[in-house]
């Protein structure tokens, strides 16, 4: 199966190497999760491979306001703008003709732009205005195959509870489903990070750690997680103690990718 890497620093190891090609991805989460920050990254670095990368809203924010927010993060990069990365809004083919209007706008400006990555942000806007479970499971299940024969791979945000997955029709015809959270833990922000479903292909299950800094989204699979992964292997860089001696003692440093114990009596 041919992968995407994303260019965020763990998601691919979750994923099991990447994005499946030619597939339609959800990415769920209430508002100030991550979404579109995780979708943007991954443009981005798909962008900075020479891939066309097609990101459409429909009644989320102005796309000027998503390139203000997005030029906060390191992997901003202003030149891939109106090359690499186009901007469309689907609100007026919406508004025009339904669903149908907006699966012929999205698939004619795939073909002219030969794009091969799309993002489309808040769909659950789009669900608000079209209100019919079967157009929108029909819409779901046409892109899904068309993008696929033209060799397109989709991530689809919105805000979604983790519950929804289970009671909306977008999702079972969708290949994949990530979803974000975060809450308070001690008067402290904690994120997390979880692949729902995967289709034809194996991931690390349950809830992960996702951090959003200035550098922009990584996340951190869980080490049990990793254990139960028979193709993972222990790192083989060293990583310095900046204590000389002790890194002489222990082979070059700490070894990469590993947990280690620091244990003595007080003081």
């Amino acid at each position: 199966m041919e992968r995407l890497t994303t260019g965020v620093p763990g998601l691919d190891l979750v994923l099991g190497g990447g994005l499946p090609a030619t597939s339609v991805i959800f990415v769920g989460g209430p508002p100030g999760a991550g979404k579109t920050v995780l979708s943007e990254q991954i443009a981005f670095h798909r962008a900075a491979q020479g891939q066309n990368t097609l990101i459409l809203t429909t009644l989320s924010e102005p796309h000027d306001k998503l390139i203000r927010h997005a030029e906060g993060f390191a992997w901003f990069d202003p030149a891939r703008l109106g090359r690499e990365i186009q901007f469309l809004s689907l609100y007026q083919a919406l508004q025009d003709g339904g669903t149908r209007e907006a699966l012929e706008t999205i698939l004619r400006t795939c073909r002219e732009q030969h794009t091969e990555l799309l993002v489309l942000d808040a769909f659950r806007g789009m669900r608000e205005l079209v209100g019919d479970e079967l157009e929108l499971r029909r819409f779901v299940f046409e892109l899904g195959g068309q993008l696929a024969t033209l060799g397109v791979t989709a991530l689809v945000t919105g805000e979604y509870a983790r519950e929804d997955v289970e009671r909306y029709v977008e999702f079972t015809v969708a290949d994949g489903i990530l979803h974000l959270s975060h809450r308070l833990v001690a008067h402290r922000e904690s994120r997390m990070f979880e692949v729902v479903k995967m289709r034809g292909t194996e991931f690390l299950g349950g809830l992960h750690t996702l951090h959003i800094t200035g550098e922009g989204v990584a996340v951190y699979p869980r080490h049990s997680a990793l254990a139960r992964r028979t193709d993972y292997a222990m790192g083989t860089h060293r990583l310095s103690t900046g204590v000389p001696a002790l890194d002489g003692m222990m082979g070059g440093g700490l070894v990469g990718h590993s947990l280690n114990l620091v244990v003595g009596k007080p003081g």
